[in-house]
């Protein structure tokens, strides 16, 4: 099967995990991604938007790829610092990259020339 992608621009407010849960769903529609499958890479994207949006605070670019067994989420942002981990687990929220690693086969982050990409990878077997 040949890789399907999708590319969204978010601007950093408040609706912009919302945003892309909405757009990845529709654009999975009929796809052949499990239930279960989307449900979680719903869950990381909205962690990984919801990262930049606090975080970084700039515009930012979500790229979604799937093969027809992995997918891969990528986040794309213009400021330079990597993640930060979260904070104590009593604090409210904070949690977001802990579920990231517990969803994903793999997650990481990367320098870019102008930001960064943070990415979660995940399959049918996780």
């Amino acid at each position: 099967m040949d890789e399907q992608t999708f590319e969204l621009s978010l601007d950093p407010v408040l609706g912009a995990a919302a945003q892309a849960r909405q757009a990845t769903r529709r654009w999975l529609a009929g796809s052949t991604m499990s239930g279960a499958l989307v449900d979680d890479l719903e869950l990381v994207i909205s962690e990984l938007v919801t990262n930049a949006v606090v975080h970084a605070q700039t515009p930012l670019r979500l790229l979604v790829r799937f093969d027809g067994h992995r997918v891969v989420a990528e986040v794309f942002d213009a400021d330079a610092h990597p993640p930060r981990p979260a904070r104590p687990v009593d604090d409210v929220g904070g949690i977001g990259l802990l579920l990231v690693d517990r969803l994903s086969d793999r997650w990481g982050s990367e320098p870019m020339r102008n930001g960064k990409r943070v990415w979660a990878e995940l399959s049918e077997d996780h």
